[in-house]
């Protein structure tokens, strides 16, 4: 196929379908699975079989890389997928679309990065330009009646993958087929179910034993050695791993209470569902969701701030005619998903079989892929769109790409569910959350990557939930660059027992736990300038020392910059035309404040939020010069800017200001919450 480029309409249309297209593809593909796999196995090499080839969360996640990042990607390699495209329907997509939308998983997704690999790995589809249009049509080399095509192939693939790594846990499917011969390999001995997962897709690409044992191996043509050539090592742990916690952020998707009619099932493979706290037999198998019963018309509230991750208007979600056969009434369904960071982990939410989607307040139009979301904002409204028997709520939360249950798990035993499974609401939820906090410690300040000088304040709290009396903590140490005794520099022992009565409530735990807080007063001036590791452990009574919780530090001589926002205040009401004033430096400049420009931004960091407009920079301020006697150069450091609220949809709204400092470049301020009215 000649290269082609697509349209704007056809590429809007291919980002808006063709994940759920995929996923019913998957669904349909899967029954290609022949009985056969449960065959009796031989036995493979077990020092083969039980070598890592990758990690769970490096399987599982890649952050910042979509389909963009992937054609970038082909772009910077000679391989023909650069240009390569194929039809679906009406619709001319490139391959990175594609190969995108194949790792996309309403349960987990897989780390497009797999599937590139495996591309390269077959056919070296990714490195050499002079590759056969047949072999690209067939680039997994794949030999199944019914999976033929690029498409099909990748998309089968990465449902396969998808398929071994969620059973990883029953060993009786842990049988490895090696290409679309009857044979197996007995894989028991796999470490991890990353590494089963990617072992089952090898075995399906390998023509024999030994190519699948050079395929599982460290050769040349190894999995190991391929991705390496590409990325990096698939085997080392990931910077953002799926077991780290953070404070509970999600508030109620609605207004009021509704029944919870569904709970997420934390163990597909007890004929059951199993909810949070160990209870089963609540409604269907296998649900990764939460579903709230509530009349059509609800209004559906974004359940924490983000932007719009995807947006489905009358679309085929699943198979019809299931829902037919099975007395269901069906129709196109209509979902919106948003996507968030909390504390530097990226989260999803997901609200489907909406009557409706919302306007974008801010714009009055339909939201667009990418659009600021604000807690608590109205995204849509409940409906019986769908594969649905009665209208409701479907939300669903998944963490770094992998479904989690915001109602954390505190049944009996270790959580069944392969993700670690923490408290995320922050609110109060019938029923309520499991108080299942583990022996951690939570640091709040400084944040990460925060830079810091000067005497700084290290502050958080940290329980031990196996205390019978009290907090159960007794020490809080910190360090850097490691942990007290192993390698780290000594900082010093917090002053613990501060009263905190926002834990007992955030976190729905006893009174006794009310004074958890503690604080440390550090200065750094003793320190070398430079970049360190923060570790903060606690010790429990009765669990002993936590795992450290670490914070990326900088630290430098005296405060690089100084942004200040006057006026509004946070939470201020506004209306027409308003003042926008304050100051700004940048207090290590040799000369003059060191600011060029002064920007405003709404609802949004630069590059996601709306350009405001730029201030006016130099005005005088005496009141800074009295301040800084000895910054006599500090007196025009001054800014103003008039903004007409009268554009702005009426409402709550995050203002943020960036200044362009001489030295550090553009930096920016904490955002602060306005309130627009119109008269």
């Amino acid at each position: 196929m000649q290269p082609r480029m697509l349209g704007a309409n056809q590429r809007f249309l291919a980002l808006k379908f063709l994940p759920v297209i995929n996923l019913f593809l998957c669904a349909l593909m899967l029954f290609a699975l022949p009985p056969s796999l449960f065959a009796q196995p031989a036995k493979a090499p077990q020092n083969a079989i039980t070598k890592t080839i990758m990690s769970d969360e490096r399987f599982l996640y890649e952050p910042q890389f979509t389909s963009k990042e992937i054609q970038t990607f082909l772009n910077q390699h000679p391989g023909v997928l650069k240009h390569y495209e194929t039809n679906l329907g009406d619709l001319v997509l490139p391959a990175a679309q594609i190969i995108d939308s194949a790792a996309f998983g309403m349960t987990f997704n897989n780390n497009p990065k797999i599937i590139l690999t495996l591309l390269e790995m077959r056919y070296h589809l990714i490195s050499d330009a002079q590759i056969n249009s047949d072999l690209v049509y067939h680039p997994l080399g794949l030999d199944i009646s019914g999976i033929e095509g690029f498409q099909k192939e990748i998309i089968w693939m990465a449902a396969v993958m998808r398929s071994a790594y969620s059973s990883y846990g029953d060993s009786q499917t842990k049988k490895l087929k090696i290409g679309n011969a009857n044979q197996f390999y007995d894989a028991v001995g796999s470490p991890n179910a990353g590494t089963f997962a990617i072992q089952t897709a090898l075995g399906r690409m390998a023509y024999s034993p030994d190519e699948f044992l050079n395929f599982i191996g460290e050769g040349e043509a190894s999995f190991v050695a391929t991705y390496q050539r590409l990325f990096d090592d698939p085997r080392a742990p990931h910077p953002q791993p799926l077991s780290i916690l953070v404070k509970p952020f999600l508030a109620k998707p609605f207004a009021g209470a509704y029944r919870v009619s569904s709970f997420f099932d934390h163990d597909s493979r007890s004929g059951y569902m199993r909810r949070f706290d160990g209870a089963t037999r609540f409604s269907y198998e296998d649900h990764r969701s939460i579903d709230f019963s509530m009349p059509s018309g609800t209004p559906i509230l974004a359940a924490a701030t983000g932007k719009i991750r995807i947006n489905y208007l009358k679309y085929t979600e699943g198979n019809p005619a299931w829902c037919w056969n099975m007395g269901i009434s069906y129709s196109p369904v209509i979902a919106i998903g948003l996507q968030h960071v909390i504390e530097g982990v990226e989260f999803q939410t997901y609200y489907w079989h909406l009557s409706q989607i919302a306007k974008n307040p801010r714009t009055g139009k339909d939201f667009a892929i990418g659009d600021q979301i604000s807690q608590g904002e109205t995204l849509g409204y409940a409906g019986n769109t769908g594969c649905s028997t009665g209208p409701h709520l479907h939300f669903s939360v998944s963490r770094q790409g992998f479904a989690v249950d915001p109602f954390g798990w505190c049944g009996p035993g270790n959580d069944p569910w392969s993700a670690k499974s923490q408290v995320l609401w922050a609110q109060e939820i019938n029923p309520s959350p499991c108080p299942s906090i583990a022996t951690d410690v939570w640091v709040e300040t400084p944040k990460d990557s925060e830079i810091i000088y000067g005497k700084v304040k290290i502050q958080g709290w940290s329980i031990d939930p196996k205390a019978k009396e009290g907090t159960g903590i007794t020490k809080i140490f910190l360090s850097l660059d490691g942990p007290p005794g192993q390698g780290g520099k000594w900082i010093g022992e917090a002053h613990y027992g501060l009263e905190r009565p926002d834990v007992v409530s955030t976190f729905k735990v006893a009174d006794r736990f009310r004074n958890s807080g503690y604080e440390f007063e550090w200065d750094t001036t003793s320190f070398e300038p430079g970049e360190y590791t923060l570790y903060v452990t606690a010790y429990g009574e009765k669990s002993g020392w936590s795992p450290p919780t670490t914070r990326k530090i900088i630290i430098q001589r005296q405060a690089p910059m100084e942004i200040h926002l006057d006026n509004p205040q946070p939470g201020a009401v506004i209306s027409g035309l308003t003042k926008l004033q304050g100051w700004a430096a940048d207090l290590a400049a040799s000369k003059g404040t060191g600011i060029n420009s002064v920007h405003f931004y709404l609802d949004g960091p630069a590059g996601e939020g709306q350009l405001i407009g730029k201030a006016r920079y130099g005005l005088e301020r005496p009141d800074l010069a009295e301040f800084f006697k000895d910054n006599e150069h500090l007196r025009y450091a001054g800014y103003t800017f008039d903004w007409d609220t009268s554009k702005v949809a009426p409402g709550q709204h995050k203002l943020y200001v960036y200044v362009q400092s001489v030295s550090a470049g553009w930096v920016k301020a904490e955002p602060i919450v306005i309130n627009i009215e119109h008269p």
